[in-house]
């Protein structure tokens, strides 16, 4: 069961681990794009990094604070 103590570490690690990203997608779209996630045995949220990161790499972007931890 889902008690108290357990809802605050939760918010607590939200808060502390996670950002929330709000996006906006044409109706029945959404539908659409969480059945393919599961169908490749992810999350949307998942999918929708992952399908990013491989993005980046494709293209060699290193975000500035990775190329910053990688000169030090």
């Amino acid at each position: 069961m889902y008690d108290k103590v357990a809802k605050k570490a939760t918010l607590k690690y939200m808060k502390e681990k996670r950002e929330n990203l709000n996006l906006n997608f044409p109706k029945g779209k959404k539908a659409i794009f969480k059945a393919y996630a599961q169908f490749r045995g992810m999350s949307l949220t998942e999918l929708i990094t992952q399908l990013i990161e491989d993005d980046m790499e494709k293209y060699h972007f290193i975000p500035e604070e990775e190329m910053k931890e990688v000169e030090q």
